[in-house]
This record gives C-alpha cells, sequence and structure tokens, in this order.
C-alpha cells in the first residue's frame, strides 16, 4: 500500500503527541514523518520531507498556520492542508477556504473525526495519483509507438543500424517502465 506523508504542526506538544498516538496512521496509508511547533519549523522540515499533508493548529508563535499555509501552497499548490483550531472564527474560516484548505476541524478534535477526514483525504490523494500514472503511462505508450516508427525506418536504410539498435534498447527501458506502471494501476 502507498503510504502519504504527514507533518503535524502546533505549538501544543502534547496535542501533537495525542494525534500521532490517537490515530493508526499505518493501517490508513499515511507516516508521521515530522512535527513542528511553529510555522517557520514546519517550512523547514517541510522543504527537507515534502510531506504529501500538512496538519496545522492556526495560532502558534513566529508564524501562524494561515501563513503557513500560504507559503506551503504557494511553493506546492498540490499538498493538502488541514486546519486543527480552537477559534471558531469566520476571518479564519473564510481564509482557510481561500486558501484551498481540506479541512477546517474545531479543537477538541476525537480520533475517530480526524479518522474520518483522513480516509477521505487518502482517497482523493488516491485518485490523483492514480490519474497522473495514467497520464505518465500514455505518454510512455505513445513514445514506444513513435520509437517503434523510427526503428522500423532504421531498419529498412543500411546508413542507420546502429541507431536501430540504440532505438531498441530505449524501447526496451519504456516497455519495463510502462510495465512497472501498469501494474501498480492494476494493484
Amino acid at each position: 500500500m502507498l503510504t502519504y506523508k504527514v507533518l503535524l504542526v502546533d505549538d501544543e506538544e502534547e496535542v501533537m503527541d495525542t494525534i500521532e498516538h490517537r490515530i493508526s496512521w499505518n493501517e490508513m496509508g499515511f507516516e508521521v514523518i515530522g512535527k513542528a511547533r511553529n510555522g517557520v519549523k514546519a517550512l523547514e522540515i517541510s522543504e527537507k520531507m515534502q510531506p504529501d499533508v500538512v496538519i496545522t493548529d492556526i495560532k502558534m508563535p513566529y508564524m501562524d498556520g494561515l501563513e503557513l499555509a500560504r507559503n506551503l501552497k504557494q511553493d506546492n499548490p498540490d499538498m493538502r492542508i488541514l486546519i486543527l483550531t480552537g477559534f471558531d472564527e469566520f476571518e479564519y474560516a473564510r481564509e482557510a477556504v481561500h486558501l484551498e484548505i481540506e479541512e477546517y476541524i474545531l479543537k477538541p478534535v476525537n480520533a475517530n473525526e480526524l479518522s474520518d477526514c483522513l480516509k477521505r483525504l487518502k482517497d482523493v490523494l488516491d485518485k490523483e495519483r492514480e490519474e497522473k500514472l495514467k497520464e505518465i503511462y500514455e505518454g510512455l505508450e505513445e513514445i514506444k509507438d513513435q520509437l517503434t516508427e523510427l526503428i522500423d525506418e532504421y531498419e529498412e536504410e543500411e546508413t542507420h543500424t546502429g541507431k536501430a539498435d540504440e532505438l531498441i534498447e530505449a524501447l526496451d527501458a519504456l516497455e519495463d517502465a510502462s510495465e512497472t506502471i501498469e501494474d501498480v494501476l492494476e494493484d
């Protein structure tokens, strides 16, 4: 099963520890790859670890969760962000919608509620990953067809026999890559 990398961000260590230990991350297809107590540290970790999902509080020192989300989305628009907050204020929620935040969850959050959010998110991520793989597969198939045509042309002309051999090697590599993607898509 493919796993998605998660970064937890909250200025309260106990909140992050509770979330980390109350969710069955591996069973759900996620892995916690880091924790940060503020947005600045979260950006540093994010640059190195490239998480798929960031779960963040809003109110934190140095950089709040909304500013963090803005920076993360600017660098990686496909990154998914969940906000957990104790603040039920319309302005925060409106900004979260503007930033295309996946979920805006009020604290205290229970494990079932967060698990449900993560299940929905995993379904979306899986579907997007499958679509990207299909696009890659279709691109590889098109390249294979073009290489096959070139090989046929070069084999007919005696002056390009060495090139045909090189193209056949490239075609073999593409066929291997296509088969690998096809296997992933079937699973």
